[in-house]
């Protein structure tokens, strides 16, 4: 029997989503030296796996908007436009700039 109800439910998604946000605050903080330093480091000894598991993420979120776009409301909808545009932004801002750190301790040879 396929019912919908009107009660809101929190989904693996928003889980990934606030999950992204936090990671991310964390990340761009400890590259400033802004506090948790040692996190900053640990993230970029283990660079590849780390960016492939936060593009899963990302990739996730970003299908889940798409195929999900019609059911949200309004307000509701252009949140999670915003929020899934912004983790993207930074997303690949990080790749970026991982790529360059790599290059630069010569692990990529042009």
């Amino acid at each position: 029997m396929n019912q919908t109800t009107n009660k809101p439910f929190f989904s693996l998604i928003n889980v990934t989503i606030i999950a992204l946000v936090i990671y991310n605050i964390l990340f761009w903080a400890s590259m400033r030296k802004l506090f948790l330093p040692e996190f900053y480091a640990s993230v970029a000894g283990r660079w590849k796996l780390m960016m492939f598991l936060e593009f899963l993420a990302v990739a996730s979120i970003l299908v889940d908007i798409i195929v999900r776009f019609d059911s949200f409301s309004i307000k509701n909808r252009k949140s999670r436009l915003f929020i899934s545009a912004f983790i993207g932004i930074l997303f690949m801002a990080k790749f970026i700039l991982g790529i360059i750190e790599l290059y630069m301790r010569g692990e990529v040879r042009p």
